[in-house]
């Protein structure tokens, strides 16, 4: 008998595993990133806030909020990836229409 295929992680679920050893800056910084797309300067700002209260000095109430599975998407897309693995033997690239 066979076992069934354990379903493949994502994308996301993969940063998540990655960043449970990271900084919690860095990991405030990822759940920013994936909540919103980009990070704003103030985002940096209090980015550069959460770095320094890492290494002790004192930030005020400014807390992390580290990346959680709940951050993630429930569903980030059911479609196949797809990959582009090589390019090669290129010729007339400067002949594709504008």
């Amino acid at each position: 008998m066979q076992k069934p295929a354990a379903q493949q992680k994502t994308v996301l679920e993969t940063i998540l595993d990655w960043s449970k050893d990271r900084p919690l800056w860095q990991r405030d910084a990822l759940r920013r990133i994936i909540a919103n797309g980009r990070l704003t300067d103030a985002d940096i700002g209090e980015l550069v806030d959460l770095c320094k209260q890492g290494k002790g000095a004192p930030v005020g109430a400014l807390k992390a909020v580290p990346l959680e599975k709940a951050h993630l998407p429930a569903n980030p897309g059911q479609t196949a990836a797809v990959s582009l693995l090589s390019i090669a033997d290129v010729t007339g690239v400067n002949n594709l229409a504008a």
